[in-house]
């Protein structure tokens, strides 16, 4: 009866966890409180379900030891476990001696560790294949209205959530804080899209619904104004193409898009698309990126090991700026962060912690598109193809901005993650 009452306890907690999941992913794109809320009681349930099996484990062992709590506290096991652990380490070294560290060590256990607390408890809880979909739904339920709002806040000035102004330039943001935030948060779900409509085999009428909702989708990027965020998707769509070997779809999608773009446009000269992507604002982007990267680098030059500071880069870079002339004074550069994950997370925790991140990045990538080979259930591979496209798409995103240390756009990441690894680690149990 014990054992029978303490499952039944930790099934139940499983349970909590899991709706707090559904909850986060629900309100992803609104509310940062609501993600530290559910993820940090969902780490606190998963601790007091792990003190529950510890304890039976030691009652029935009669014996207590060291590895029985190492054990009973092992989260999940998944493929990115050594990176992980390899990335903490070096972080957590980072932020201990580095000269922000009254900052930079509570940042290690607010930030970065939650990177990988939403990460685990998907895997903990998960475990049958309508979690993976339900979680789906929600993710692009959301989305849908997201996008929805985003067209509102184009129509009028506002968007209807959070009553956010449209951002400068026109450009849509809708619940977030800025138009390229909005573009990561909806390109890899347009990307999940267009996986389902070349990779389902199910009647016109379904196909032709499953096309409205890429649309909406696209359309809405189309309105960030983002143009990697557009180039990412476009690259995605034709890789996929090529890999499915669904040509016509792709070529009715890439017309249909045109003309979305050149009615978001208002025609073709001298619309808000054409002065984005005048070569005079596209050289001056490019030119003050590669600026930015220029300052990184020297900053990994000056301390590469452990880096400044984890999540210390504005601080730290002020010394490292570039100087521009105004009204015959030198003068740095506005702060700003470095405009691309990878070099970021190098300036800040050094060379050990960059490696380890790419290993996960690696391990991550090479594990979801690997798993597509084994998997015999359809239905399976498209939902892991659609979380696979998606994560592409943030890696590609993640060259030009810093979408990882958003708490929003790394909790979804780590969302489509998990759900990816999850699907593809045979460890559902049968529905």
């Amino acid at each position: 009866m014990p054992n029978l009452t303490l499952t039944a306890v930790r099934n139940y907690l499983d349970h909590v966890i899991r709706f707090l999941l559904f909850v986060c992913i629900f309100w992803l794109p609104y509310s940062g409180a609501v993600i530290e809320v559910t993820i940090n009681v969902g780490f606190l349930l998963w601790c007091l379900k792990r003190m529950l099996l510890c304890a039976e484990r030691i009652r029935i062992n009669r014996s207590f030891s060291f590895s029985l709590i190492v054990q009973s506290f092992r989260p999940p096991q998944s493929v990115i476990d050594w990176p992980i652990l390899l990335f903490l380490i070096f972080s957590f070294l980072s932020a201990f001696f580095t000269e922000y560290r009254d900052v930079a060590v509570p940042s290690f256990f607010r930030k970065t560790l939650e990177w990988f607390l939403v990460y685990y408890l998907v895997l903990e809880v998960f475990t049958k294949k309508k979690h993976y979909v339900t979680a789906i739904g929600f993710m692009f339920f959301t989305a849908t209205a997201v996008a929805l709002d985003a067209y509102w806040q184009v129509f009028s000035g506002y968007d209807l959530f959070n009553r956010r102004e449209i951002g400068p330039e026109g450009r849509a943001t809708a619940s977030f804080k800025y138009a390229n935030s909005l573009a990561a948060y909806i390109a890899p779900l347009t990307a999940g899209y267009f996986c389902i409509i070349l990779r389902i085999k199910k009647i016109f009428s379904y196909k032709a619904l499953l096309l409205i909702g890429f649309f909406v989708f696209g359309t809405a990027l189309i309105l960030t104004q983002s143009r990697i965020g557009c180039v990412a998707v476009g690259l995605t769509l034709v890789l996929q193409t090529l890999i499915y070997k669904n040509y016509k779809v792709l070529f009715a999608v890439v017309i249909a898009l045109i003309m979305l773009g050149v009615f978001v446009n208002k025609g073709i000269g001298d619309g808000p698309w054409a002065k984005r992507l005048s070569s005079d604002k596209v050289q001056k982007a490019m030119k003050w990126r590669l600026g930015i990267w220029q300052d990184t680098l020297k900053m990994i030059k000056a301390k590469p090991w452990l880096g400044h500071g984890l999540n210390q880069y504005m601080p730290a870079s002020k010394e490292y700026r570039r100087k521009q002339n105004i009204e015959g004074t030198f003068q740095p550069f506005p702060p700003a962060y470095a405009h691309n994950c990878y070099l970021q997370v190098f300036a800040e925790s050094g060379v050990f912690a960059g490696f380890a991140f790419l290993w996960i990045i690696w391990g991550l990538v090479r594990e979801l598109f690997g798993c597509l080979i084994y998997i015999l259930d359809d239905s399976v591979k498209i939902l892991i193809s659609m979380m696979s496209w998606g994560i592409i798409i943030y890696l590609i995103h993640a060259f030009f901005d810093v979408h990882f240390y958003s708490l929003q756009l790394f909790t979804h990441f780590w969302f489509l993650a998990a759900l990816g690894i999850g699907l593809g680690a045979n460890r559902l149990v049968e529905d």
